[in-house]
């Protein structure tokens, strides 16, 4: 289900894009600029003990409320939720 009012800050549609399914979602932020986009994520109604991770990489981040965003230039960043 889509639900981009679960995501606010720097990146507003339709730079932005938020699928849900159940307690977990995606955030998409796209970047169609020609030079790289930076910003602030904030993942709203959050659970408790939820962690975010940017697809891509091993990292979990034990406290997504608040994310800083680096997108590179013609590219997306998806955030997965869980």
């Amino acid at each position: 289900t889509r639900n981009d009012d679960l995501a606010a800050g720097s990146f507003r549609y339709p730079d932005k894009l938020v699928l849900t399914k159940g307690k977990e979602r995606l955030v998409l932020l796209f970047n169609e600029d020609d030079i790289p986009r930076k910003g602030e994520l904030l993942n709203l109604k959050l659970e408790k003990g939820q962690k975010a991770k940017i697809v891509g990489t091993d990292k979990w981040i034990n406290d997504p409320a608040k994310m800083p965003i680096s997108i590179p230039a013609k590219d997306v960043v998806v955030i997965h939720i869980k």
